[in-house]
């Protein structure tokens, strides 16, 4: 648009990411280490990223997973970056619903070693129930992760489209 309709100077035109840092991948072997072996190679790992409190729904998503198992899907992982004062309600819930094998707390990870579980999950799970807009969505998007994302998040309609890179 802007070299085919405004004319302008190819050479004039900068881009970068846009309210995400950029996330690059890094030769820290440190990393490796810290990113979980899959179950199986047919599971779907699912990934959450930020803070572990009431208001992003994590709850909703493992009452998600119970309802898979129940009925008969045993095939998924969901491992959640981050910590918060939700952490050891959650934690008591999974075990409690015997899915310690299935949910996993990574804890706290470095923001520049994101990429790393980005690019090794298979889809960006954000079950908010009120953020303005989260940027780890945006981060996801980057990378070109699928998303699914709750509506309540301000920014799902800038990054979600549903059936083509994720769903809301």
């Amino acid at each position: 648009y802007l070299v085919n309709d405004l004319h302008t100077d190819e050479c004039k035109i900068i881009t970068s990411p846009y309210l995400v840092s950029s996330l690059t991948e890094s030769d820290n072997d440190a990393i490796a280490s810290s990113i979980p072996v899959r179950l199986n190679e047919r599971s779907c790992v699912f990934l959450y990223a930020g803070k572990i409190n009431a208001l992003k729904g994590i709850r909703y998503a493992i009452d998600a997973f119970i309802k898979l198992l129940d009925s008969g899907v045993d095939d998924f992982e969901f491992w959640i970056i981050g910590d918060g004062p939700a952490r050891s309600d959650l934690e008591s819930q999974i075990s409690e619903f015997c899915l310690t094998k299935h949910i996993r707390f990574l804890g706290q990870q470095p923001h520049n070693q994101l990429i790393h579980f980005m690019n090794t999950a298979d889809v960006f799970l954000f079950p908010t129930l009120g953020d303005y807009r989260s940027l780890v969505v945006f981060e996801a998007l980057s990378v070109g992760m699928p998303i699914l994302c709750s509506t309540e998040n301000g920014g799902v309609f800038e990054t979600v489209i549903n059936g083509e890179n994720g769903f809301t």
